[in-house]
């Protein structure tokens, strides 16, 4: 009886080494199956991303620092107006940025000169700040590519567009929200600062 249950527990603790053993070469051999994944990897994606950047710098070839700053100064008047919740001043501001744009600027920003145009074209303040956050997009996207002399704060409130989120950029570190105006005028956060003040 006493072999018996020996042997019992020698068999339990055999099969319980057996099985330890066989887990640690499934996960040596799924290590080594991710290490040969890692080798292979597709890098197509940095690609993608190297060619979007050079993209950009494409579509935005003609246009300097100086050009840069001048956008952001005309953007900032419609931001202040939408601040205000003032459709008719944000309308006017809009047709004054496309007036002050140079025909070679122009031409790299076909999608950014059309929310400008919806905006001058619009009296609906809420249709404005629809066509703004396009706008903010991309203005960023200008000034991350070609940078300005002129330091931008890109804020962002989460609790624009039912909740979507959105964000927009100001010269001032300081919150005022051009999606709610004096309804949540101070909701938002910064959270990235762009070009420098050299």
């Amino acid at each position: 009886m006493k072999n018996r249950k020996t042997t019992t527990q020698f068999a339990i603790a055999l099969t319980f080494m057996f099985g330890v053993l066989t887990a640690c070469n499934t996960s040596n051999s799924s290590e080594e199956h991710a290490d040969h994944n890692m080798e292979n990897h597709d890098h197509s994606n940095m690609e993608m991303e190297s060619a979007t950047v050079e993209e950009s710098n494409n579509q935005y070839g003609a246009i300097g620092k100086e050009s840069v700053d001048q956008l952001i100064a005309a953007y900032i008047e419609i931001k202040d107006a939408l601040i205000e919740t003032d459709a008719e001043l944000a309308k006017d501001k809009a047709e004054n940025f496309l007036n002050g744009l140079d025909e070679e600027v122009k031409k790299g920003l076909e999608t950014l000169t059309e929310s400008v145009s919806n905006i001058a074209k619009s009296s609906e303040v809420e249709s404005q700040r629809t066509d703004f956050e396009v706008l903010s997009k991309e203005m960023y996207e200008l000034i991350k590519t070609k940078d300005a002399n002129t330091t931008v704060y890109k804020q962002y409130c989460p609790m624009a567009f039912n909740s979507k989120g959105a964000f927009w950029l100001s010269v001032e570190e300081q919150v005022l929200n051009p999606y709610f105006g004096d309804k949540m005028l101070k909701c938002g956060r910064v959270e990235e600062t762009l070009g420098s003040n050299e």
